[in-house]
């Protein structure tokens, strides 16, 4: 098989894979600057807590390759009871080891099964490529969230957003 041939080559699978790592190092930056008494504000009685946003989005990349590759809302549902995270140090891992089976997966990937669709279960069908995007507006869709959080809480945080 030719080199070409695997996404590990695939320039723009680098670049997105290139925002997504980004992101994640912008995130880890921001939850160690979170202090205690903000992990439990919670923006409006129909929102999540700090601390449940910052779950689920340390669990997102992981969440969504599964996504990516059909599992049902009932494995779905077990998947997130069984690791959601609830410490500043396991979301830390959670976060950064997502980011890594996000890239291996992605760099293993070969140009046709980039291009193949795959469905989740309520419907939403990308390739796995177009996957790769959507994960990447998850993330720092999310992230915004948290930013915008944090600053309504009256907290702030120093780091680059942007490269």
């Amino acid at each position: 098989m030719s080199h070409l041939q695997t996404s590990a080559y695939h320039p723009i699978v680098q670049s997105t894979l290139h925002h997504i790592a980004f992101a994640v190092d912008s995130i880890e930056q921001v939850m160690l600057q979170i202090p205690e008494e903000a992990w439990h504000y919670q923006p409006s009685p129909a929102t999540r807590t700090i601390q449940e946003l910052l779950a689920h989005l340390t669990l997102l990349l992981e969440a969504d390759l599964l996504l990516m590759e059909g599992t049902s809302a009932t494995e779905m549902e077990r998947f997130y009871k069984q690791h959601t995270p609830q410490s500043r140090d396991h979301m830390l891992l959670t976060l950064r080891a997502g980011y890594e089976k996000c890239e291996a997966a992605y760099l293993q990937f070969s140009e046709q099964q980039l291009n193949e669709e795959t469905k989740a279960y309520w419907g939403a069908s990308y390739t796995r490529f177009g996957w790769l995007v959507e994960m990447n507006a998850h993330l720092y869709h999310h992230r915004g969230q948290l930013l915008g959080w944090l600053q309504a809480g009256g907290w702030t945080v120093k780091i680059s957003w942007f490269e």
